[in-house]
């Protein structure tokens, strides 16, 4: 259990790391958008991880 915590710990900086990434483009519409979309990405993906746990 605490392994699992541990991966999607590690999950969660990677997107955060991406978002850092992505929040240095230039293009704000293109960072709005996909700022919803891994936001929307990322509460399905945790909806689904903890549902099957």
């Amino acid at each position: 259990m605490l392994l699992e915590v541990h991966e999607v710990r590690k999950k969660i900086v990677k997107t955060m790391n991406i978002n850092t990434i992505l929040f240095f483009i230039p293009c704000p519409l293109f960072r709005v958008r996909f700022g919803v979309g891994l936001i929307l990405y990322n509460t399905i993906y945790f909806n689904t991880y903890f549902l099957k746990s």
